[in-house]
């Protein structure tokens, strides 16, 4: 039903990292920048997986049916 959900949840706590770093969490990450950063990573994890999950279940739609003769 929902593919991918780790590669989700883990984009998820990224983000709430990052926004938390950039709140007031400067001396946790030690980086004024770091919190951007962080975010970007975590948008960058989610659209690779939407990305790749679109292509595979593409590809195996498009993909002739396994040979039964075994």
């Amino acid at each position: 039903m929902f593919q991918g959900r780790k590669t989700y949840i883990a984009a998820l706590i990224t983000l709430v990292l990052g926004v938390l770093a950039e709140a007031d969490w400067v001396k946790v990450v030690e980086d004024p920048r770091g919190g951007l950063g962080m975010i970007g990573v975590s948008l960058l994890m989610v659209v690779m997986r939407f990305v790749t999950q679109k292509t595979t279940v593409k590809a195996a739609e498009q993909a002739p049916p396994p040979d039964s003769a075994g």
